[in-house]
């Protein structure tokens, strides 16, 4: 396969002004715009759950009536999520190996008690986090930046060595590529600083084709490659 550049189809052309949310706007590889097709099949909640059990992965929700009474139905806000982590999943996976997001043992849909749109769990050293390898979504609205962002974290959890955790491994990770450094300015904790940033660069590139973003993309699949 070639660099990212060559790699990732762009929705209209460098020029295209307009910026969407749909799966087939995002900066994909050829190779994951070609299962676009096979992904707009995943419809609902079962489909969904099928699907993520046949990559060991758990499916949950707060909404009780879309685990059991509608998980056979289309309902299109439930369908355009889930067709977005699908999507979002394909490419990490394509791009920087099928154990990049060993980590993600659960996802959790429509969850109450999140006090934002979304958010991976780790442990930190010395931690134990019985929600560690969980990603919960509480709207029904969330972007695919915010899907590819919380996707950077299970690859950075994924990635790490045994010894380091999320923080530690980025914090390595700066010292050999470049993280975009105006990509993140939200986080208050400086020492999730690296974290941050390499999860929203992948998030932008991926969904917005940012040029920072798509280097960095390039940068640490690169990376990645060497280190095998």
């Amino acid at each position: 396969m070639g660099s990212v550049g060559t790699n990732i189809k762009l929705r209209g052309g460098e020029n295209d002004p307009e910026i969407t949310d749909s799966i087939e706007d995002y900066y994909l590889p050829d190779a994951i715009r070609t299962k676009l097709p096979i992904i707009r099949g995943i419809n609902t909640y079962e489909d969904f759950e099928k699907y993520l059990n046949d990559k060991g992965i758990s499916l949950d929700t707060d909404l009780d009536k879309l685990k059991v009474d509608r998980r056979k139905d289309i309902i299109p806000t439930v369908q355009e999520m889930i067709q977005k982590v699908a999507t979002a999943i394909e490419t990490y996976e394509y791009m920087f190996g099928k154990n990049s997001l060993s980590s993600l043992k659960a996802i959790k849909l429509y969850d109450q008690d999140l006090d934002t749109h979304a958010a991976y769990h780790f442990n930190l050293k010395g931690e134990n986090d019985p929600l560690a390898g969980t990603i919960r979504f509480r709207d029904w609205n969330v972007s695919g930046r915010d899907i590819f962002h919380e996707l950077g974290h299970v690859m950075q959890d994924s990635m790490k060595g045994h010894n380091d955790d999320i923080i530690s491994y980025t914090n390595n990770l700066a010292r050999n590529i470049t993280i975009p450094n105006s990509a993140y300015k939200g986080v208050s904790n400086l020492g999730e600083q690296n974290a941050e940033m390499m999860a929203e660069a992948l998030a932008f590139g991926f969904s917005r084709g940012t040029p920072q973003g798509l280097r960095f993309i390039t940068a640490y699949r690169n990376y990645i490659r060497k280190k095998r």
